[in-house]
């Protein structure tokens, strides 16, 4: 399986963007779990699990069931269940949206990512007086169609920015280091996601990676 991550210029933009703010201080943790050759049931029964475990964190309460609106959008979509050769998916999930990222099959792409712009979601924007709040989510499905089994790998984090020099800063400033953040988590989660993987995932640098709902600019 293969991962597309940003490149590093986009990357340095990130990083760039919150070191304007020498006072920042940024929390965060990071969880990947994962399973193999698994039918639908034991994958929902999954993302259950996954939901117990955060439901009661600050705003994480609403990403169990935005994975598993993307797992059965995933599931009932009709382009899906025409493959016959095993392909991947990529799911991004954070506060405010969920994104198709990547998908090995271009026909599936392309009718999955409309699939979930029509899902209505809650859109919750963390960005209070002093402080910049989110989680964010990455869901890698591998389909097997001829035994209808999956490998997913789920990587999670939620991320905290607090500082005093944001209380004198504009919504659209905020909004910047929000959507930066959002990369910087999206390469953390890739990494970690990998590393964990034993090898089942490559990490491949794509130089026109971006979040569609995050634009980015220096």
């Amino acid at each position: 399986m293969s991962l597309q991550i940003p490149p590093e210029e986009i990357l340095k933009i990130a990083k760039e963007i919150l070191k304007q703010d020498f006072l920042a201080v940024l929390t965060h943790q990071i969880k990947v779990t994962y399973i193999q050759n698994a039918p639908q049931k034991m994958c929902m029964d999954k993302i259950f699990v996954i939901n117990n475990q955060v439901k009661n964190m600050d705003g994480m309460d609403k990403m169990g069931k935005k994975l598993a609106q993307c797992f059965s959008t995933f599931m009932t979509n009709r382009n899906v269940k025409s493959q016959t050769d095993e392909f991947t998916t990529l799911f991004s999930i954070t506060d405010d949206d969920m994104e198709l990222i990547q998908a090995s099959s271009d026909e599936v792409m392309a009718s999955l990512q409309s699939e979930i712009k029509s899902v209505e979601t809650e859109t919750k924007h963390d960005i209070k007086h002093k402080s910049v709040i989110f989680y964010m989510c990455l869901m890698m499905i591998k389909y097997y169609p001829s035994t209808k089994t999956f490998d997913i790998y789920f990587a999670y984090t939620y991320i905290k920015m607090k500082s005093i020099l944001l209380t004198v800063k504009t919504f659209d400033h905020k909004q910047k280091v929000l959507n930066a953040l959002k990369y910087e988590a999206y390469n953390m989660l890739a990494r970690g996601m990998a590393n964990e993987s034993s090898n089942r995932i490559t990490l491949i640098e794509n130089p026109n990676f971006n979040l569609p709902s995050s634009p980015l600019s220096s």
